[in-house]
This record gives structure tokens, sequence and C-alpha cells, in this order.
């Protein structure tokens, strides 16, 4: 990640590095070690994890930890001394209470921050609608996500909870005020468990890297993808995130240096017992883990939309758990449509491609929140991990519209409704291809298949009669007429009354000549004129 606001080091410059071993000072001298995740047999996980822990003497054992999910089942995690010769993997797979055993890999972030250019006016939020007229680098208009019009259709529904699995959150920013999720069964600051999940006062989420309840950003990277997913809007100030009233869940599963796999799974089983409906996982791992396929599994089958990046290797290696069948997998498009064939900050970097891709999205200068300083809005980044966050932020947008259809059904929604050859005709063949999956998505599209149809009020569904009248008449009209107005020839107001109190009803009217019967409904209405007879 190149940037010059901040340090980093080059486990997370370089995209989908997978480490195998960790070096950590113990005493005097460097000890190699290496961490495991095991997933434990069903029973007493307690007593299975002890014996586990048995196996290894207090100078092999560095660390472990254990966490359960709802469903009784037990991780555990385990660091070793590296010991030259020994096995240990194969020791624990041999456990006669253990499920399965695998290494615990890091993961790294699927975007890279930059600072915005000052030598030109620059449109910063162009995915949400492009003019075609950023200077610095290619672009093109409509090559956008139609938001604006999007927005009319829906704005989001603060009962729907998007779980941002990566560096953590900026929860303090103004911008974010009234949005972070809440853990209404936790008493702040009190010292106690008081939900019974093994966690001590995350009633803002939870930091699984520090372990503690302080998932505060120290990178950038998750402020930035909760900002494009739900930023405050409409308040004068900063962004609009995509989605203007759902709540984000803040899970920390990245330090300054490592994002280790146990701590990405442990957060996808927390953000799904705590009602997350969608997850948002702009990680990646270049090796194949059960125990995260395991995780990725379980909130599908909890009804949860998981929404994973591509990966930014510009290559058709997998970024799991991308691949993982059921979740929705994001590449990265430029402001011009094409993919994203190299980022601005490497030579060597781009948007993954592949068969189980399933849509693409805007990740190029994605300007967005940041994480030190409440008043500076010149930073951005770019990657598949910002794409994966438009694809959330209009997931969340969906659920919200449609709150009783299953992931999948949305899932297929987002892929249908996406625009489909957008790019060049060597990659973007007609339907789904590897490059842009089904298409760029297209938020408008997406939410217009099961928007209301406007209601117009038509003169020819009301009816008043008998007209002529002797002074009293009846009126049948449509139930969406809200207000219904008397006048006499002069204007002058005689009666008026909510609509649904007199549908169908007899109405008398003490007037010589005739009166003026007005239906409204918004800023539609439709006039009737009465003839009175005496």
């Amino acid at each position: 990640m190149k940037a010059t606001q901040h340090t980093q080091t080059n486990a997370t410059k370089t995209l989908l590095t997978v480490v195998f071993s960790a070096i950590i000072l113990f005493g005097f001298g460097q000890i190699e070690t290496e961490r495991f995740i095991v997933r434990l047999k069903n029973g007493n996980g307690e007593s299975k994890s002890m014996a586990i822990g048995n196996m290894f003497s207090e100078k092999q054992l560095i660390d472990t930890r254990c966490f359960k999910t709802s469903e009784g089942t037990t991780f555990m995690t385990l660091t070793l001394v590296k010991e030259n010769g020994i096995d240990h993997l194969g020791q624990l797979k041999a456990n006669e209470n253990v499920l399965y055993a695998e290494k615990d890999e890091l993961a790294v972030l699927c975007g890279e921050e930059q600072i915005r250019p000052t030598d030109a006016q620059y449109y910063k939020q162009w995915a949400m609608q492009n003019n075609g007229n950023i200077p610095f680098t290619a672009s093109k208009k409509g090559a956008d996500i139609d938001m604006e019009k999007a927005w009319a259709i829906e704005q989001g529904d603060s009962s729907v909870i998007v779980a941002i699995i990566d560096t953590g959150v900026k929860w303090d920013h103004p911008d974010f005020a009234g949005r972070i999720w809440v853990n209404y069964e936790e008493v702040p600051n009190n010292g106690l468990d008081d939900d019974g999940n093994g966690l001590i006062d995350d009633f803002n989420g939870w930091d699984f890297a520090d372990k503690d309840n302080n998932p505060m950003d120290e990178n950038g990277h998750g402020t930035n993808i909760a900002s494009v997913i739900g930023a405050n809007a409409n308040n004068t100030a900063g962004f609009a995130g995509m989605d203007w009233n759902c709540k984000l869940m803040n899970l920390k599963v990245m330090n300054q240096t490592n994002a280790y796999y146990s701590w990405w799974i442990e957060a996808i089983y927390y953000a799904v017992d705590h009602g997350a409906d969608v997850l948002n996982m702009s990680l990646g791992g270049e090796t194949e883990s059960q125990a995260l396929t395991d995780a990725v599994n379980y909130a599908l089958s909890k009804n949860v939309i998981v929404v994973v990046a591509m990966g930014n290797n510009a290559s058709n290696k997998v970024s799991y758990p991308s691949n993982v069948s059921g979740v929705i997998a994001v590449g990265a498009t430029d402001p011009d449509d094409t993919r994203s064939e190299v980022f601005n900050w490497s030579a060597t970097s781009g948007s993954n491609f592949g068969s189980h891709i399933s849509v693409v999205a805007p990740g190029s200068y994605i300007y967005g929140l940041s994480h030190k300083d409440n008043s500076d809005y010149n930073t951005y980044f770019s990657g598949t991990s910002q794409a994966t966050a438009y694809v959330s932020g209009l997931a969340s947008l969906l659920r919200a519209q449609l709150p009783d259809a299953s992931n999948m059904e949305i899932k297929d929604l987002i892929e249908s409704t996406a625009d489909d050859q957008i790019g060049t005709a060597a990659e973007d063949k007609v339907g789904k291809d590897d490059y842009y999956g089904n298409g760029r998505i297209n938020a408008y599209n997406a939410l217009l298949v099961n928007a209301p149809i406007p209601f117009e009020l038509k003169e020819g569904d009301i009816s008043v009669y008998p007209n002529p009248s002797t002074g009293t008449f009846f009126m049948n009209y449509p139930e969406e007429v809200e207000k219904v107005t008397i006048a006499n020839a002069m204007g002058v107001k005689l009666r008026e009354f909510e609509a649904n109190d007199q549908n169908g009803t007899q109405i008398s009217v003490d007037v010589n000549g005739y009166v003026l019967v007005t239906f409204s409904y918004q800023d539609q209405a439709v006039t009737k004129k009465i003839i009175i007879i005496e």
C-alpha cells in the first residue's frame, strides 16, 4: 500500500501475501514460530482443548486461544515454536479430538490509498455519477453505478446491519454519527461479559487482532470502506455513502502488520451471531482454508449476504474465500468502465479475474473518510476492496427493500441487473465472462426491479354520483387518495376530510348551483363538478 500518510510493513504492501510463520522476539533471541487453526470434534470443547494444549511443553507453546460458535463448534488457535524435523501440523491432525487442523495464514487488504491530486479539479465520487471529466485519467460519461436515480427508490433502513470486517473503523468520525452498530445486550464499560459471548464490553464491535473492545482504525482501509458503504448523507459535509441509514458493525481483523485467518474467521461467526445482514470482506489470502470456508458457509446458511474482493494480482490466481460458492466475488473497474488492469499504485497490480467472478464495480480513485483527521477529505484508495464496498452498499439497500428475500435472490438481482459489455470487446463478452462477471453493477436497475409502481391519479378512476344531485351524493375513488376537499362555485372551501374516512359514503351539502369536489394524492389532484338541483 502506498501512501504519504501511513508507514507500513512489506506485509501490507504486497497484495495477498501468505505468511506460513512469524518471527517474534523471545528473551534475547529470535524464535521462529508457526500458527495453526484447529477445529475440535463435537463434545466437551474445554476438555478437548486442554488435551490438545497438553500435547506441547511450555517451551513449545507460545500462545493459544479458543472460541466457540453459537452452534457449539469450538475452534482453537495455537502459536508454537517452529522446530526442525517436527511436524506440528501432522501431530495436530492425528489427535483424536481434532476434526481438522491447518496453518493459520495471513490475509492482506485488497485496496491501496493515495492522496488526491492537487493540480486539477476532481469530481471525487465519480462512481456515483460519472460526468466523464476526470482530468488525470481516462474517464467516460455514464461509467458509474447510477446512484442518483437509485436513491430516489431506496435510501436504506436502520434495521439493516453491514459488518465491516477490516482494519477497524474510525467510529467517532462525525460522518458516522448514529451509524455505528451497538450491541445493546452489553452494558458499556462495566468490565463484564453481559451477553455471555466470551467478550467483555463489546458494545461497539470488537478488535479480534488486539483482543479488545476498541476496533479503532490504525490503517485507513476500513474507514474508507465504511464511508463508501454508509457515510452520512445530506449533512453538508464529507461524503455520501451508498446506504444512508444502515448500521455499520465494526470488526477489526488487522493491526498494523498482520491479519490472520483465525481473526477473520472469528469475526465472521461474531457478525452472523449478532445479526449482520451483509458481510463486507475486502481481504484475501492465497491459501485455501477449510476453517475459513466453513465460516463463510455458516454465514450463507444463515441468509447473510457475503461480498468478497477478487484480489489485486492482475491474474486469475484465486484470492480466498472469493471462490466459495454463494458469495458475491467482486472485481474492479476504472472511470472509463474498463477492468482495472493496473492500479495507479503499482505497475504489477490489477483486478483479478476468473470463472468465479460475480460482478465488477468502480475500484479506482475511490475517495473516503480519513482515519486520522475528521476534516481531511483528500485521501482515496484503489483496489477490488473498494469495488467490494460498492456491492455491499447495494446489497444493504436491496435488503432494506426486500427484507424477506434470500441472500441468493439478492445475489441474483445484483448479477442479473448489472450492465454487460461495458468493457473491452476482448474481455467483456455477452453474458457472464471471466473478466467482468455479469457486468458492472447498476444500483438503479437492481432497485427498480421491485420498486413500487408510481401511482397516477386518473379522472376515470373516480366517480361522483348522482350528477346532477339534489344535494346528496356518493363518492368512490382509489384508496391512494389522501384528501377530499369540497368547495362552492367561488372556490370557498366548504368541507375537507381524510379520504379514507368518506370513501363510498353519502355526502350532503347545502348549496345552490354546483360544488367542486377535489381528490388529492401527493402533488396530483382531480376535480369533479357536481350540479346541485333543488
